[in-house]
């Protein structure tokens, strides 16, 4: 995984995107797999990026004391 870019999301994106929706991003990612990664830094899974927006693809379910 070290060689897919990251992409560090903001609160209200991280939001968004574990609900399953696309998050248009005002820095264009890198195009193809990426990593996601919230605000903190904490790891979120797996997307896809195509022309400025991020999609899930395996996103990392946090346990419930998290």
């Amino acid at each position: 995984m070290p060689n897919l870019g990251a992409v560090r999301l903001s609160a209200e994106e991280t939001v968004r995107l574990m609900h399953g929706q696309a998050v248009m991003l005002d820095n264009e990612p890198p195009v193809g797999r990426v990593r996601l990664y919230d605000e903190a830094g904490q790891f979120l899974g797996i997307g896809e990026s195509l022309d400025g927006a991020v999609k899930p693809r395996r996103l990392w379910v946090r346990g419930r004391s998290e």
